[in-house]
């Protein structure tokens, strides 16, 4: 065997190597990625699931308080005629001080 063919000889030894420390290299990657990718389920179930679960009763408990929509159009509407009763009183007051005035 010449010298030519036993560099290519090793060349192709030496390829053949790098091709499965490549296929080793990348199934232990992927394999770190997965347990990886568990471990950062399990980290985020345990430390936001508590804290969602927990705004969601804080969110149910302040629509519980909020007022019913008819509760609040009725509202609206009495706070709208006190108003009028409230401008029509000023008139009202500001006519009988003219009145008293004069």
């Amino acid at each position: 065997m010449t010298e030519q063919e036993m560099l290519q000889a090793l060349s192709k030894m030496l390829d053949a190597q790098k091709q499965e420390l490549s296929s080793m290299m990348d199934e232990k990657i992927s394999s770190a990625e997965q347990r990886i990718m568990k471990g950062v389920s399990v980290l985020m179930d345990a430390e936001f699931k508590p804290r969602f679960d927990l705004l969601s009763e804080e969110l149910e408990t302040i629509k519980d308080r909020l007022p019913v929509a008819d509760i609040l159009d009725e509202l609206q509407d009495e706070l709208a005629a006190y108003r009028l009763t409230l401008r029509k009183h000023g008139r009202e007051i500001q006519a009988l001080q003219k009145a008293v005035n004069n």
